[in-house]
């Protein structure tokens, strides 16, 4: 701004628009700088030693065993507990709606398959914003069919 030369500044707030026919001036008063170069002429820049980084070492990771057995514990065991469960259910096809109900039905019942396709596509390949992206749909899909 000053381009380190010292010297008095006067320092002034002027308000005028084209629409205004009385311009507002206001001073402030005078800013004396001295930078301490001496003179007041330009200070010269020289060039900086290189710096040296020293990047601390990664930490320890856990080994391929406890990796595997901490995703079979949390992953695994639950999801077959699931299926498990799911399979000993027996479906019952009385309740089961008929014509455009069944459709809504099957429809809703894939909407929350692609769900779960998305989460473990999420784990494996997509990013965070592409899954968004997907529950966004299907969060239309589902509010639409669940409320009929």
């Amino acid at each position: 701004l000053f381009k380190n030369l010292q010297g008095d500044y006067s320092l002034r707030l002027i308000v005028a628009d084209e629409s205004l026919t009385n311009k507002i001036y206001w001073n402030f008063g005078v800013l004396h700088l001295h930078f301490g170069g001496g003179d007041g002429s330009r200070v010269t820049k020289s060039t900086k030693p290189e710096i040296r980084h020293v990047f601390r070492k990664p930490d320890q990771r856990p080994t391929s065993t406890f990796s595997m057995v901490f995703f079979a514990l949390v992953v695994v065991l639950p999801l077959s507990v699931l299926v498990i469960g799911l399979s000993s259910l027996k479906p019952n096809w009385g309740l089961c709606p008929s014509g455009v109900g069944f459709v809504f039905n099957v429809v809703l019942q894939l909407t929350i398959a692609l769900a779960i396709v998305v989460i473990a596509l999420y784990w494996v390949k997509i990013t965070i914003f592409q899954a968004f992206k997907s529950f966004l749909v299907l969060g239309g899909v589902y509010f639409t069919l669940g409320s009929l």
